[in-house]
């Protein structure tokens, strides 16, 4: 059911009355707040209508100017008349009272304390929509739920003042297989996908012309060498990407060893139809660092040019970077 609301504001010019006129539409036409303000009323006791529309609405919208404060304070006027009946308001109820700040100037003394919507700075958008959850008392910001299965943090174990002198001498004697850069590789690749995944899904709620698609397909390569001998096909997957509706690129990624150690590959696909995995314009190389002793990947960007990744997520960034032109480019 639509909320009610009444526009309280000062008769300051014609251009102000205009203003709270299409305030008071959009909140109607764009939002479904059944909202109200005096000059779409019909009345010839105005007294009587702020005392019915003050005491009958939900919400009480406050737009407040230099005029309106002057008004308040010194009790003068239509305005002077409405701030008695909002004090009583707001004993009764004070979060029925909504303040919209119009021009630099002081709020009314009795509503010295309340937050307000600043409609001066900011886009005039963010601002309605600000206006709007006040009245459905919706908060900014939604609370995440709950993890089930938190994070543990511990204290940080210190160690014998002895022991700390010989720390630097003792040497690390890990050792990386082969199987561990094929596992560092599957994770990475999956986390980088569910990436792009990510970073299309927030790119399509920001921009209503925006969509993709996505896909998954098992591909056998016969000069394909896998980090596993015994798989025959490649998982690739396939991205298009769509602005108003029409396909503005085509990406495919994959990965395997054909270089002769763990690597990332992806190839724009408008030219390349088939499923051939001999060509690529993007990739990235894993190897294992004996003086990191960790796991390090390489992003080629060009012969003199390239770029470090920590892990998935970062790779996903680098990529979505090489497809934004395309997507920003007129249709």
């Amino acid at each position: 059911m639509a909320v009610k609301v009444f526009i309280s504001y000062s008769w300051d010019s014609d251009v102000h009355k205009e203003w709270v006129a299409s305030l008071c539409n959009t909140l109607r036409s764009t939002y479904g707040i059944e909202a109200k303000a005096d000059n779409f009323l019909n009345v010839s006791n105005l007294n009587k209508m702020m005392v019915q529309e003050i005491s009958s609405n939900e919400k009480i919208i406050l737009v407040v100017t230099k005029a309106y404060t002057e008004k308040a304070d010194s009790f003068k006027d239509g305005v002077g008349y409405e701030t008695e009946l909002l004090i009583n308001k707001i004993r009764e109820n004070e979060n029925s009272i909504i303040v919209i700040k119009k021009e630099n100037c002081k709020l009314p003394f009795y509503i010295a304390n309340f937050k307000y919507i600043d409609f001066i700075k900011g886009a005039i958008q963010d601002n309605l929509d600000e206006l709007v959850r006040r009245i459905n008392g919706i908060v900014t910001y939604k609370l995440a739920e709950l993890n089930s299965n938190p994070r543990k943090v511990v204290s940080h174990e210190v160690k014998d003042i002895l022991d700390m002198d010989v720390d630097d001498l003792i040497p690390d004697l890990k050792e990386y297989t082969v199987s561990d850069l094929d596992n560092f590789v599957a994770v990475t690749f999956a986390e980088m996908i569910d990436s792009l995944k990510g970073l299309f899904e927030k790119t399509k709620q920001k921009n209503a012309n925006f969509d993709y698609h996505s896909s998954v397909k098992n591909v056998t390569e016969g000069s394909f060498i896998s980090f596993d001998q015994s798989r025959k096909t490649v998982e690739v997957h396939y991205f298009r990407l769509l602005k108003n509706g029409n396909e503005v690129y085509r990406y495919k990624l994959w990965c395997n060893n054909a270089m002769g150690r763990g690597a990332i590959y992806g190839v724009q696909t408008r030219l390349y139809e088939s499923d051939a995995l001999n060509s690529y314009s993007f990739y990235a190389i894993f190897n294992f660092s004996d003086k990191q002793k960790k796991m390090e990947i390489s992003v080629p960007m060009s012969f003199s040019v390239q770029k470090q990744a920590e892990n998935g997520k970062d790779l996903a960034k680098i990529i979505f970077n090489e497809m934004k032109p395309y997507m920003e480019r007129q249709v």
